[in-house]
């Protein structure tokens, strides 16, 4: 009750309990001494009576007194007033609880989603959009939305702000803006002003950023909850659930789009390098939600590209396969094979005609760039002497079609120097200039003593992998073992800490475990499921010995381990295969030189399996052979319109030390055919500036859609290095026709909030319980320019002079 007096005298509309009231002075001379008021307000009430009963004669005796109060009080009143009084309050409030709304404004928001005539209709019914559906024209999920906040019967936004205070924000490219909830600065939450102010423009959705951005905020403390207006189809940005554990308030979710909806979407995955007239296998995947029983028209082809790395206008795309596929299942996956006739450039491309059902087409459509390659691998193998493992890695190699024999070239320290000399297969020397030795791809070092490794080989080794990419592949023997490398520069390099003085350990058989890590390694995944990969590597059987290492390098991943031995720790597993990236490249380590047992039962199948992938990956990922000396990349090959291009030349001299160009700057040539127009005749001269040793970078936003090309010219061989790529205007907003209903309910269920949709949302009001806040709060009221100090001081005045007229005698 004394709550709803001050709130009435003071307007203190959330104080719920006074806990004290003091009254102070501002005026200095009243301030340092409160007294003097105290003595000032009698010595004038003494003076007003005084005054009244002297100069009052016509005021009847026995009533004077009367007037003589009012008199006393008035003049006091006014004295108190010069002096200026403040009272301090404190007392508790419980305001309104806080509430954000925060809107989805990206670019999916524009999806117009399909539904049935009765379900639209019911949906227009809910949001209070109205009209009859029109199946050529749907609304757009943030129309939905518009429709929702605007609604005039029985408004949503006016129905939380009797219990909340509002606050609106929408979600674009950089996070969250706020938006204003009226045309009045105080005004009742205004749906028609938010609808006007919902623009899905946003080229990415950023949920996490956007709740990072309400943590941020310096009124998080009096935040109470937040209800998030969303399709949830987060691409980019930090984690939402992350953030939203952060915020630690509860997150309301209203799920805009259908949760599931008629949809294909296309995929297309091959080998980045193919062979020339050697068959490959082109992989489709076709992933479809509500489409079971239907039948999707796939095509592949391959778009050549021209010596200048754009569309070859002048030879016609080919034809790789056209199928008529039934849907069923989630996923389906179609192989088309290919057999390349010429080496170059080909854009595969994948499409699949769009059913009179979907929503969304622009992920009907997918490709990636291959090259068709007449040349070969180039592999390094260095060991002391032949063994089982040599011949068998040897008749692998010579037999893919990436590598071949002369791909294939090997330095056995124990052999005769002229058979070395003599024969193709050897090196004759691992001594060799710089510019042979860095056209290697992959380097195999097997068992070998320290002294047939000079340290100029070591450092080169250290260089090829770190400086250009390259792999190394360390194989442990039985007879000296990885502790001769203990001493030389290539023992940082190693995914394990190895240990001179440790031999082999033989004493007891075992078989090789394989670790979680090890799925994420194509070399480690022998068959086509997760059983036949079992059963692949439990054929090798039993393994007499392998060599120990003191730890594993904290920056490496253990593939295999041994089932019980540990290391130093006694905590790790003895690694058995191990793999880790030293600086640009890859490091492979085996602590045993034995895996042709896995040629037992199944000949070379799984074999050729492990050792063709590991090849793969660590030379195909980049650059191979001498090509690898003036290398043009981007960091991708397709953009979207508004990202920025990184472009990174690393360029090396003829012996592959780093590149000296006058002023520091290489110029590169940028050439773009625009998705609607002819290709421009002069291209783009750009500035690509040398930033760290041996590479220069650019870095340069693109801003029109169409097939781009960069040339940069060698300044040593004169001839021009080029990358090519595509930037579309096709967003990542419209790469999924449903909302993203597991983070719409994972963003709930984590905050203990809960989830609502469109025909749902109207029942915000009654089940938001949010808790209002308990806070101790201080006002100031400086009583002097109070209404109630005035209207108390016109009142005396008035009422005196009243009592002075009907009491003087006629």
């Amino acid at each position: 009750m004394l709550g709803r007096v001050w709130q009435f005298l003071f307007g203190l509309k959330d104080a719920s309990s006074i806990q004290s009231a003091n009254v102070s002075f501002y005026e200095p001379w009243a301030a340092s001494a409160p007294a003097w008021v105290l003595f000032g307000c009698l010595a004038l009430a003494v003076l007003g009576v005084l005054s009244y009963l002297k100069f009052e004669p016509r005021v009847k005796d026995r009533r004077r007194f009367w007037g003589a109060a009012l008199r006393a009080a008035i003049l006091a009143l006014m004295f108190f007033i010069a002096a200026d009084p403040i009272l301090k309050v404190v007392y508790s409030e419980n305001p309104r609880p806080m509430l954000d709304l925060v809107f989805d404004c990206t670019d999916s928001m524009n999806i117009a989603d399909k539904f049935d005539n009765q379900e639209e209709q019911a949906l227009r019914q809910k949001t209070g959009m109205g009209g009859v559906p029109n199946s050529n024209k749907p609304p757009t999920r943030i129309e939905w939305v518009k429709a929702l906040v605007s609604k005039r019967d029985d408004n949503l936004l006016t129905r939380l702000s009797k219990k909340h205070r509002l606050r609106a924000f929408a979600i674009d490219q950089r996070g969250i803006h706020r938006l204003k909830l009226s045309d009045a600065p105080d005004g009742e939450p205004n749906g028609s002003v938010i609808a006007a102010a919902l623009n899905a423009t946003a080229p990415v959705t950023q949920i996490g950023k956007a709740i990072y951005d309400l943590a941020s905020d310096y009124s998080r403390e009096s935040l109470a909850g937040v209800v998030m207006f969303s399709d949830f189809n987060n691409n980019t940005g930090p984690d939402p659930l992350a953030e939203a554990d952060s915020l630690g308030k509860p997150i309301y979710t209203v799920g805009i789009g259908p949760g599931a909806t008629k949809d294909l979407s296309v995929g297309i995955s091959a080998s980045p390098v193919l062979k020339k007239a050697e068959r490959d296998m082109i992989i489709v995947t076709l992933e479809q939600t509500q489409l079971d029983g239907q039948t999707a028209k796939v095509s592949v082809k391959a778009v050549p590209l021209n010596a200048e790395g754009a569309v070859d206008k002048d030879r016609p795309s080919i034809p790789i396969g056209d199928r008529s596929v039934a849907l069923g299942g989630q996923k389906t996956i179609v192989e088309f094979p290919f057999v390349p006739d010429e080496t170059g450039r080909y854009r595969l491309v994948a499409e699949a005609e769009k059913l009179s059902a979907e929503s969304v087409k622009e992920n009907n459509t997918a490709w990636r760039e291959v090259n068709v390659r007449g040349d070969f691998m180039r592999l390094m193998y260095v060991a002391y002497e032949p063994n089982w493992e040599w011949r068998f890695i040897k008749e692998v190699f010579h037999r893919d079609k990436l590598v071949g024999m002369p791909g294939f070239r090997t330095f056995l320290h124990s052999s005769d120097p002229d058979v070395r000399r003599s024969n193709p297969l050897f090196l004759p020397r691992l001594n060799m200039q710089r510019s042979e030795f860095f056209a290697t791809d992959v380097i195999f070092l097997g068992d070998v003593p320290a002294g047939a490794l000079s340290p100029q080989f070591c450092e080169l080794v250290k260089e090829f992998v770190g400086e250009f990419g390259g792999g190394l592949v360390v194989i442990a023997g039985p007879v000296y073992g990885p502790g001769q490398l203990a001493q030389t520069a290539l023992a940082d390099m190693l995914p394990v800490k190895i240990d001179p003085k440790a031999g082999r350990r033989d004493k007891k058989d075992f078989r090789l475990q394989l670790t979680p890590a090890a799925s994420g390694y194509g070399f480690m995944q022998l068959g086509d499921n997760a059983e036949e990969n079992t059963m692949a590597w439990e054929n090798m059987g039993m393994l007499p010995w392998y060599q120990p290492a003191k730890n594993v390098d904290p920056q490496a991943e253990v593939l295999a381990a041994h089932p019980k031995d540990t290391c130093d720790d006694n905590q790790t597993l003895q690694p058995i295969i191990a793999i880790r990236q030293y600086g640009k490249g890859e490091v492979v380590y085996l602590a045993f030189d034995e895996t042709w047992r896995l040629r037992r039962l199944f000949g070379e199948k799984y074999y050729r399996q492990f050792w063709g992938q590991m090849i793969y990956r660590l030379g195909l990922g980049h650059t191979t052979g001498s090509q690898k000396r003036f290398v043009v990349r981007t960091d991708r090959t397709q953009y979207r319109v508004g990202q920025p291009l990184q472009l990174t030349v690393e360029a090396y001299d003829e012996q592959f030390h780093p590149l000296k160009v006058p002023g520091g700057k290489l110029q590169a040539q940028l050439f773009l055919t625009p998705e609607r127009g002819e290709a421009r005749e002069r291209p783009i001269e750009i500035p690509v500036v040398r930033e760290e040793k041996g590479e220069y970078r650019l870095s340069m936003p693109l801003l029109e859609a169409g097939d781009y090309r960069v040339r940069v010219k060698d300044s040593v061989t004169q001839e021009h290095s080029e990358v090519v790529f595509a930037v579309t205007n096709v967003s990542p907003e419209r790469q999924s026709a449903v909302r993203n209903s597991s983070l719409q309910e994972a963003l709930a269920g984590r905050t203990r909030g809960k989830v609502y949709d469109l025909k749902t949302a109207d029942m915000l009001p009654e089940e938001l319980d949010l808790p209002a806040p308990t806070s101790t709060a201080v006002s100031i009221f400086p009583l002097s320019s109070t209404w109630l100090c005035f209207l108390l001081l016109v009142l005396l005045a008035i009422g005196e002079w009243i009592l002075r007229k009907r009491l003087t005698v006629p």
